[in-house]
């Protein structure tokens, strides 16, 4: 490999066969500019987008991870809700003798608010038998979300 080097003699240019590429940093084929430090306004500019293309995806897979972990937690809230009052219902069943419907609406929580709508029914044919339907509503980052859940519940008998 050569670089082009200035003759101490004649002032022009001749290629010089270099043993080591520490000596000449710049192919022989360019002209070396002498003085020229750092780097171009256009690689800082792309360096620049690619770190921004890179921290806007890392930032959003962070905020969903964040969302998707808040929203995990609200609905084993729910889900704790739904069981406590349908396990208390099954006391309800075998207080009273419901023969149409039965509803109930409660509100738990501070942040979110949890609305619980249960509904407690007998299914037509059978006697001890009780459908009791309970859905918790909440409202999470501008939207409502809704968990469902159907139980049958069977009448204990007495005595």
């Amino acid at each position: 490999m050569c670089c082009q080097r200035k003759s101490f003699f004649n002032f022009r240019w001749e290629r010089q066969p270099v043993l080591n590429s520490f000596f000449c940093s710049t192919p022989w084929h360019r002209k070396p500019i002498y003085g020229r430090k750092g780097f171009t306004l256009i690689e800082v500019l792309a360096a620049l987008s690619i770190l921004a293309f890179g921290l806007s995806y890392i930032s959003t897979s962070f905020l969903k991870t964040i969302s998707s972990r808040q929203y995990i937690k609200h609905r084993i809230e729910a889900l704790s809700f739904i069981d406590e009052v349908v396990w208390n219902s099954q006391s309800v069943i075998n207080q009273k003798n419901i023969l149409g419907g039965y509803t109930l609406k409660k509100v738990r929580g501070k942040h979110p608010v949890f609305e619980l709508e249960l509904s407690l029914d007998r299914v037509p044919g059978y006697k001890q038998l009780y459908r009791v339907s309970a859905q918790v509503s909440w409202r999470e980052s501008m939207a409502e979300k809704k968990f469902k859940s159907v139980v049958y519940l069977r009448k204990d008998q007495q005595g």
